[in-house]
């Protein structure tokens, strides 16, 4: 019973490896070293089949000229533990360069299951975002009167470089405070408020 059961564990797991949407790679402990030894179907698909090539060579000599990579597998391998690491890898069986999320991941007794996820896309949008806020931070600070931006309760978010020049603030001493101290009176302070954050309004 004990036996079937272990059968029918066994091939849970190589139906699930098979399938997942991820490329996995199985790498085997050899002597001082690893080899892979297995990988799943997506890895094939992503490596137009290069990734057969592979197959035999030991980490240090696919390697050699990024040593970290098997310096990953030994310390998943020692500290029995999990690891995500984000970064850009050259692929040799398709000869593209992409930007990969991967994980390591022990398999008793002597074995290293990666699994890694393209996230090039994502990190090419994170990248044109920060562009773009470097961008909106520039510009906005070349204003060079005072800008304000604020929410529906007035509460200050963000101001330009020109809030000191204009009114003698840093901007850590009125970020999530209210504009009123730059008002002359308290009823302008209530007048603009009234016409800015009017839902009519159309000129702020």
């Amino acid at each position: 019973e004990a036996k079937n059961e272990a059968e029918k564990s066994e091939e849970k797991y190589r139906n699930w490896f098979e399938h997942f949407p991820h490329a996995t790679f199985i790498w085997k402990k050899l002597d001082d070293d690893f080899v892979m030894v297995r990988a799943n179907k997506k890895a094939y698909e992503e490596s137009n089949g290069g990734i057969e090539k592979v197959f035999g060579i030991k980490s240090r000599i696919l390697w050699q000229d990024e040593p970290d990579l098997t310096d990953y597998l030994f310390e998943c391998y020692n500290t029995k533990q999990s690891r995500t690491i984000e970064r850009k890898y050259y692929f040799r069986g398709s000869g593209e360069e992409k930007f990969t999320s991967t994980t390591y991941n022990f398999i008793p007794p002597d074995s290293i299951q990666i699994i890694t996820i393209d996230i090039t896309q994502q990190k090419i949008a994170d990248d044109e975002l920060k562009s773009q806020k470097l961008l909106f931070e520039t510009m906005f600070n070349t204003i060079s009167d005072a800008v304000i931006i604020a929410d529906t309760n007035r509460k200050i978010l963000l101001v330009n470089d020109g809030m000191h020049t204009t009114f003698g603030y840093e901007p850590n001493e009125i970020i999530n405070h209210t504009p009123e101290e730059l008002y002359e009176n308290f009823e302008a302070f209530l007048d603009a408020g009234n016409r800015v954050f009017n839902q009519n309004s159309v000129n702020f």
